[in-house]
């Protein structure tokens, strides 16, 4: 199971962070953050534990398997 959410010019990052701890407390195996203007993603793999992808990056989740390409994913 994976939780993805984008952050919003209106979005506090501390708001999101909160939620982040919950979803893993919830079961969550990933948690991606999403900041569109920064073209960055950072993937959660515990409430500490993450790794930032940006650019041109291939966003890489091994816990779910699943490869992506940023410049797709912010064309």
């Amino acid at each position: 199971m994976c939780a993805i959410e984008i952050l919003s010019a209106k979005q506090d990052l501390s708001e999101l962070m909160t939620k982040r701890a919950e979803y893993f407390t919830g079961g969550v195996l990933s948690y991606w953050l999403v900041l569109p203007a920064l073209y960055t993603i950072y993937v959660f793999h515990s409430a500490t534990e993450y790794q930032i992808f940006s650019g041109k990056d291939k966003l890489q989740d091994a816990k779910l398997g699943i490869e992506l390409d940023l410049e797709e994913v912010f064309k």
